[in-house]
């Protein structure tokens, strides 16, 4: 294993964004997006919203700073409901501190204090409710580190270093508890594509595979049927999904475009939608989304303006918001939108308090959405601020209509059956051949078909009784079923039987 020594030379942080958005792939830069996946209760929320034709009206109100300014943190969620931040771009580089924000008490706390100062690192929750914390830039140079922060405990302790330093990476918690860390870079020896996994119960660093392509500043999400989803950040736009039963890549699927530094989250549908980043140093618009069942990318429209370093949040309702976003170029932007799957349309939202990006974002427990630190145009901030959804409640979908009338063609038969002991020979035989016929055809759901077989029966019927196989009595009997269904049916029946 690589010691915890670092590696490469020490950069200013902020020549190191401008450098890595010209070329990302060319893994010669710092450049970090929290991702929040918005998960939890939000899952079971309402697919279907109405399309919003202006802008969104809701609220955005200051809340209280945290401790520490910081940009780019690892938020996490811990079993309490707390919120935590750690690490992350401070005024004077990567820090070390931790904070802890209480959603009943509106306050922040300070947490445990980690090994190492980290920027651009990964921090899962791990089944015991501690944090692992892994890799990142120290301030003078990437770590292969990592670290589990017990913030019920308020330690923090040292773990065996992985096996390559890494920066810009992904990490996704597996089903058996383990965690999945890939990708990133040292600023060495290029962009990585060796996968390795964290074992919680030997506190040991175990083969993960190797990505189909090295990918950097990408997210990865955890699909629901325990495989892991790497997403861009690669030079042929593409992603690909980890089998852990195999322990392999594979199931590589080309995305609508390239893109470093994505914004991702799973929406109400299971579906994964990705939005913004840079491609060839240029911040994106477009928006797109993954569907596991065909393991393919479609276009989910355009966000109203280019982001990057910048957060989406699955709120209560199904729909998506956009907030904010930075870089090196433009600075920090205060607009924000919200994406509405059901006519896959982006519209504007109101302004935020202030214009910010590479921040954190997380879904509290009553469906509003904080908004933690960042960076303005300017500096590091330690400032909040809440968005809260609009208070009327969200057009429901059309009612499904009633389901109709229960006239499969089959429904004929019985009548076929009483009528036809008074038939001589297999004649009934032809009637019934029919009906099953129209039958097939109802279940293929050719209506048309099916009341075309219908008429035949009704001509058939009308020809028993003119040849004297049929009485009055059952022609009628028959006709009124058959009538029945044909109208039920949407059809015109034939004329009564004179």
């Amino acid at each position: 294993m690589h010691g915890a020594g670092r590696v490469g030379e020490e950069k200013p942080v902020d020549a190191l964004i401008a450098t890595a958005e010209a070329r990302p792939d060319h893994a010669v830069g710092i450049i970090f997006i929290t991702v929040m996946l918005g998960l939890g209760g939000a899952g079971s929320a309402l697919a279907y919203i109405a399309v919003q034709a202006d802008a969104e009206s809701a609220d955005w109100s200051s809340f209280p700073s945290m401790t520490y300014p910081r940009a780019w943190p690892e938020l996490v969620t811990l079993p309490s409901g707390d919120i935590v931040a750690i690490g992350g771009l401070s005024v004077s580089g990567p820090t070390a501190t931790t904070e802890v924000f209480d959603p009943d008490e509106a306050s922040w706390r300070p947490g445990p204090t980690m090994t190492s100062a980290r920027l651009g690192h990964t921090a899962t929750l791990l089944d015991d409710g501690a944090v692992l914390v892994a890799g990142g830039e120290t301030g003078s140079g990437t770590t292969s580190s990592a670290e589990i922060i017990d913030f019920a405990a308020g330690a923090a302790y040292a773990l065996p270093d992985m096996n390559f330093a890494r920066t810009g990476h992904s990490a996704a918690k597996l089903p058996n508890g383990g965690v999945l860390v890939t990708g990133g870079t040292d600023w060495m020896t290029g962009t990585r594509a060796e996968a390795e996994i964290y074992d919680p119960e030997s506190h040991s660093w175990l083969y993960g595979g190797t990505m189909l392509h090295p990918r950097v500043f990408f997210p990865m999400i955890a699909l629901d049927d325990g495989a892991v989803l790497a997403i861009a950040g690669d030079a042929s736009g593409t992603s690909e999904i980890y089998d852990t039963e195999t322990n392999s890549w594979g199931d590589e699927a080309t995305m609508t475009q390239k893109r470093y530094d994505s914004a991702s989250v799973v929406t109400s549908t299971g579906e994964v939608l990705v939005a913004g980043g840079l491609e060839d140093g240029v911040v994106l618009r477009s928006s797109e989304m993954y569907d596991h069942e065909t393991n393919s990318w479609y276009s989910s429209g355009s966000m109203t303006v280019p982001r990057v370093h910048f957060t989406l949040s699955l709120l209560v309702d199904g729909r998506v918001l956009a907030a904010g976003s930075w870089s090196s170029s433009v600075g920090a932007t205060d607009t924000a939108e919200v994406f509405c799957q059901c006519g896959m349309a982006w519209n504007s939202a109101d302004s935020m308090l202030r214009a910010r990006g590479a921040h954190g974002a997380a879904t509290l427990p009553d469906g509003t959405v904080l908004l933690i630190g960042g960076r303005s145009s300017t500096a590091v901030t330690a400032s909040t601020e809440l968005y809260t959804p609009p208070t009327s409640e969200p057009e429901p979908p059309p009612p499904p209509p009633p389901p109709p009338p229960h006239c499969e063609p089959v429904d004929i038969l019985p009548f076929v059956i009483i009528v036809a002991p008074e038939m001589p020979g297999h004649s009934a035989h032809g009637l019934i051949a029919k009906i099953l016929v129209a039958q097939s055809w109802y279940e293929l759901e050719e209506i048309e078909d099916c009341l075309h077989i219908l008429d035949a029966f009704y001509n058939e019927v009308r020809a028993f009784l003119g040849s004297g196989h049929m009485t009055e009595e059952g022609a009628e009997m028959l006709y009124d079923a058959y009538a029945t269904v044909v109208e039920c049916l949407g059809g015109t029946p034939q004329p009564e039987i004179p």
